[in-house]
């Protein structure tokens, strides 16, 4: 027997696509929000609404779940949610739900006008919850970030400092003192280390010990190293 599910997905087959159904669907959208919750933990809150989804999904008999298979994406301000459904008939199907995302995070904005070339600080910043969903760069997050940068373009009261808008220095400095660390199964062993060269996370520096015996080492965090060689 067919059912009235079977035929609303035939009808959109031989129409050549998939219709929208009305974005106003309260079961899905708690089940989206549940999903987003866990996908969006770098913001300090979001807000959404179902932009487009197919209209059989709000056909009788069909049931929809998240696919952990296929990844979030997120692009300008949207984001993919990949479902899996399943028909009456119990066969299933791949689909995406877009949803138009409104997305807020704790970020640095300047006390003061900041002008290209000066010298810049945190205490030239303040930490505000702002609106990033059309946020052009990625936003800087982190002190260490600022310490003893340079601006490269004019700042303003009100902006969000993007890690584009500032010269930072690397997170490990030629000449600086590093917290080097080896592991040796279970053991691990730290001891301070000079740095040979500049290094960014995850970049191989070379570091010498007291001693002066010189060891290749990965960058894991502002003046932090795990020796590799």
């Amino acid at each position: 027997m067919t059912t009235l599910a079977t035929i609303i997905s035939l009808i959109a087959l031989v129409a050549g696509g998939v219709p929208e159904g009305d974005p106003t669907n309260p079961a899905l959208e708690a089940k989206i929000g549940r999903y987003l919750d866990g996908e969006l933990t770098a913001y300090d809150r979001y807000e959404f609404r179902i932009a487009s989804s197919p209209s059989y999904l709000d056909a009788p008999g069909y049931a929809t779940t998240i696919d952990d298979e296929k990844p979030f994406k997120l692009s300008r301000g949207k984001g993919y949610v990949p479902l899996r459904v399943t028909d009456g008939d119990g066969r299933e199907s791949r689909t995406v739900i877009t949803v138009e995302l409104t997305l807020f995070q704790t970020v640095f904005t300047p006390v003061g006008k900041i002008d290209p070339g000066d010298a810049v600080s945190p205490a030239d910043f303040v930490l505000e919850s702002k609106n990033v969903t059309r946020l052009r760069g990625e936003p800087v997050l982190h002190n260490y970030e600022i310490e003893n940068a340079i601006a490269k373009t004019r700042i303003r009261p009100g902006d969000v400092l993007t890690r584009r808008m500032i010269d930072a220095p690397p997170l490990v400095a030629v000449g600086s003192v590093v917290e080097a660390f080896v592991k040796n199964g279970g053991v691990v062993v730290s001891f301070r280390a000079e740095s040979r060269s500049d290094g960014e996370l995850n970049e191989t520096v070379r570091v010498a010990d007291g001693s002066r015996n010189v060891f290749r080492a990965k960058v894991i965090g502002k003046a932090l190293v795990e020796i590799i060689e």
